[in-house]
């Protein structure tokens, strides 16, 4: 069935509800013939999907099937086939990167806005602090200097960063500008409480590194899994 021929038909399900109640009841065969119709429309939605799977092209099935879903919702059959492409899509090239802890800010991929993709974060590392301070304590700006509030002290964190922005991260440290809240990008957290399942925001540098203060010295070695409609940083 062409993509024309569903629009048609889904067109021919948005105005059969609307038959005025004064034909209720003689609209027994029509409500037959209604719903022979919509099993049509999804089957050949489905079908159609399948083919623009096996064409190469997942993410048209599941935006065909999307739009279908609108003009007919909680259809097991559509939902099934819907369901089973977005795991194969999140499923997809798997890899595995290895990152330094005391690296600062991190490109691990390249994202588009809209895409859909699976992460993952394993492993520990040990902290040492440096930089002096005397018995009345730290100033608090100093304790919270290069931290993110939304996010859990020591965890790792994942932004989307507009490329050249990511060169100025990665060149400016711990320190930098990092303080001021208007520069911080918007960030997520890359626990190890198993997969999450993200759609980017917007098209850049998917990049990552700890939320520690300025004076944290990380070492060791961190794992970051990923899978979907992601492809890993140059060079990683």
């Amino acid at each position: 069935m062409s993509a024309a021929r569903l629009t048609a038909l889904a067109v021919a399900l948005l105005l059969v509800p609307s038959l005025p109640p004064a034909f209720a009841q003689n609209t027994a065969a029509l409500n037959t013939k209604a719903e022979k119709l919509q099993t049509e429309y999804v089957r050949g939605a489905v079908d159609l999907a399948t083919e623009y799977e096996k064409a190469g092209d997942p993410g048209a099935a599941m935006a065909l099937l999307e739009t279908v879903k609108k003009v007919v919702p909680d259809n097991a059959a559509l939902e099934a086939k819907l369901k089973e492409l977005q795991n194969d899509v999140l499923s997809a090239g798997e890899t595995v990167l290895t990152i330094d802890a005391s690296t600062e800010w991190q490109p691990v991929a390249q994202v588009r806005e809209g895409a859909a993709f699976r992460l993952a974060a394993a492993g520990s590392y040990r902290i040492s602090m440096t930089g002096s301070s005397t018995v009345d304590g730290l100033p608090p700006g100093d304790v919270a200097a290069g931290l993110i509030s939304d996010a859990p002290l020591g965890a790792l964190i994942g932004a989307y960063v507009d490329p050249n922005a990511a060169a100025a991260a990665a060149r400016g440290g711990r320190t930098g500008n990092r303080g001021n809240e208007k520069d911080k990008p918007k960030v997520f957290t890359l626990g190890a409480g198993g997969e999450i399942e993200r759609t980017a925001d917007e098209t850049g540098l998917l990049m990552v590194r700890l939320n520690l203060p300025v004076g944290a010295r990380p070492t060791g070695k961190l794992k970051v899994m990923m899978s979907g409609q992601i492809t890993p940083a140059s060079g990683r």
